[in-house]
């Protein structure tokens, strides 16, 4: 099967041939393609100087070939016009996002089948995709489009062969088979006493959501208090339990248990951050992060970020597993996450988000760890070989596993303690201020989240106050790494 005009018209029409018919879709490819279409006016003008294989495409004769005419107009017009006359002419008429979502969906699988696109040829250039990682590309329907439109013109690959209605068929069989693939990973979190989590983590019911990919999420959390204000005593002791879960590799994990020194999990895991410069405040947020993933997400670790500081593999702060088993499509996303603790709210948030994109950019297309030694020496081998399957595409499943975000926040709360009479008094105050704190900021987050292309990802915000986090962290560092295991 071959990528060619009549391919990309046909799966078009098979979408929208109960409101648009072929030549008027055909019309509106035409100005995209041929630029003098959209300045004739005359109709009679306009058959006398369109080329022939122009108007045979209007009078929807089935072309056999795009002509060296054309294709060069398409090269002379160049990708932004191309972007400019979708945007003018066709996606203003194509406003159903389920139909266009499966259009989408379908001319991928076609690239993919496309025997004559090499694997490390680019397909898009605006970004620049090659057709490995063609795989789990998001982009908007209107850039998705110019795109393919764009390299349709620009390459040779195009063939004789007719586009049938069994080629349809498969292609949206194809599509669907694939879709409906998801493994169940939840039973493979690591993150141990949830008793404590619930006891340490408290959650601010609010009602803000985000705009980007759904599912997505806000959550809020504080922390007991006391007369001095928050109380860190459950976060250390939550932290410090976990801190072996969180360094060590689930092989490593394994061996322990096999050796029946589980037990001592927590005091190794000190020692060796010991041994390795002890922890920082980043440390901190990334420990919360695991956390927060593992037990709200439900999503195992594959990489924490003591592991991935430590081999190089990842930007990020995090590289977890989560199974969505939505009935209509059940699926296993790649969760990157990152984490900050500042004073400001805002600025916290869009350092994450810029993190975020630049993973966005720079590594989530390449999945560059799953073929490092230390992915192997993560996992045992039937681990190892269920996980490749799960995250790279195979002969069954031709995509890679789709990605999502989830961002750690910890500030500084303006809210005092001797300004309130009793904990509780003070605790609605946390909790007010928070609230507005979100509220305040809604409009640049969301502003942040699409400036930086990220509205096309889940996205999973936790956020945590602290009294003062610059001078409590060390506080709660010295209690981790001394005693906070026991």
């Amino acid at each position: 099967m071959r990528l060619c005009y009549n391919s990309f018209l046909y799966i078009f029409i098979k979408e929208y041939n109960d409101i648009y018919s072929k030549k008027s879709i055909n019309k509106m490819l035409i100005e995209i393609i041929d630029d003098r279409y959209s300045r004739i006016q005359d109709k009679d003008d306009l058959e006398n100087d369109l080329s022939t294989y122009t108007r045979e495409l209007l009078r929807s004769k089935n072309p056999r070939d795009i002509t060296d005419e054309l294709r060069e107009k398409a090269r002379d017009i160049g990708y932004d016009s191309i972007l400019d006359n979708v945007n003018e002419v066709v996606v203003d008429s194509f406003k159903n996002n389920d139909k266009n979502n499966k259009i989408m969906g379908l001319l991928t699988t076609l690239v993919l089948l496309c025997n004559n696109i090499e694997t490390n040829e680019v397909v898009f250039k605006y970004p620049e995709i090659t057709k490995l990682n063609f795989y789990s590309i998001e982009l908007p329907f209107n850039e998705f489009l110019a795109n393919i439109i764009y390299f349709i013109f620009d390459k040779s690959t195009l063939s004789n062969e007719p586009f049938t209605e069994s080629d349809y068929n498969l292609l949206v069989e194809k599509l669907s088979s694939e879709k409906s693939k998801a493994i169940d990973f939840t039973h493979e979190r690591t993150l141990h006493n949830d008793s404590l989590f619930e006891r340490t983590f408290l959650p601010i019911t609010h009602g803000a959501s985000l705009s980007s990919k759904k599912p997505n999420d806000i959550k809020l959390f504080y922390l007991n208090s006391d007369a001095d204000g928050l109380n860190y005593e459950d976060l250390k002791k939550c932290l410090g339990r976990n801190i072996g879960y969180y360094i060590y590799s689930r092989k490593q994990i394994k061996e322990l248990i096999d050796d029946d020194a589980l037990a001592s999990i927590g005091y190794e895991g000190i020692k060796e951050v010991k041994e390795n410069g002890g922890l920082d405040g980043q440390d901190v947020g990334n420990l919360i992060l695991y956390s927060f993933i593992e037990y709200y997400l439900n999503a195992p670790k594959l990489f924490s970020n003591y592991e991935i500081d430590k081999y190089k593999i990842s930007k990020s702060n995090a590289i977890h597993l989560l199974t969505n088993k939505d009935e209509q499509n059940p699926n296993n996303e790649l969760v990157f996450g990152t984490s900050k603790i500042d004073i400001s709210f805002m600025e916290s948030i869009k350092y994450n988000l810029e993190r975020l994109s630049e993973i966005k950019n720079k590594e989530e297309k390449s999945l560059k760890f799953v073929n490092s030694p230390i992915f192997c020496q993560s996992f045992d081998d039937d681990l190892s070989k269920k996980l490749k399957d799960i995250i790279l595409p195979s002969e069954e499943k031709h995509c890679f596993a789709s990605s999502s975000y989830s961002l750690f926040v910890g500030y500084k709360v303006n809210v005092q303690r001797n300004k309130y009479n009793n904990t509780l008094e003070y605790i609605n105050a946390i909790k007010k201020q928070m609230i507005k704190d979100l509220v305040d900021n809604y409009n640049n987050i969301e502003r942040e989240i699409n400036r930086l292309g990220l509205n096309n990802r889940s996205i999973y915000i936790f956020v945590l106050p602290f009294n003062d986090p610059l001078v409590d962290i060390e506080s709660i560092i010295n209690e981790i790494t001394l005693g906070g295991s026991k």
